[in-house]
């Protein structure tokens, strides 16, 4: 089985489980559709992906904070993936859209190995 079809298949089951909220189930869908169509060529960085993902690490660490530890990896993940789904290749693709995102300041480089180190995955 190819790895996009094996990837949307394994975050569909965790994304039900996780049940965050519809608004981003639904976001992380569409970018997931959105990788799986460009199958050639350069993936190019979209603010509004680079912002998605942005917004799922700023709830991790959020709830980090607030002393939800399992919460957190749970949602790291999905940020993970979100940063996976585009792959940033220059430092301006990693730069992030904002500073702060709900309360959480944003690192300066902005990619899925970032979040991994901040939330322990």
């Amino acid at each position: 089985m190819p790895q996009h079809k094996l990837l949307k298949n394994y975050y569909l089951k965790e994304i039900k489980q996780w049940r965050y909220t519809t608004m981003y189930e639904r976001e992380i869908l569409n970018a997931i559709r959105k990788r799986q169509a460009q199958q050639h060529g350069k993936v190019y960085v979209r603010e509004e992906d680079k912002a998605i993902a942005e917004d799922f690490y700023a709830a991790a660490m959020h709830e980090m904070r607030h002393g939800s530890r399992t919460r957190a990896k749970e949602i790291g993940r999905i940020a993970v993936a979100a940063y996976e789904l585009y792959n940033p290749q220059t430092l301006d693709d990693a730069a992030p859209t904002r500073q702060i995102v709900k309360g959480i300041n944003l690192p300066d480089i902005m990619h899925q190995d970032v979040v991994r180190q901040r939330l322990g995955l």
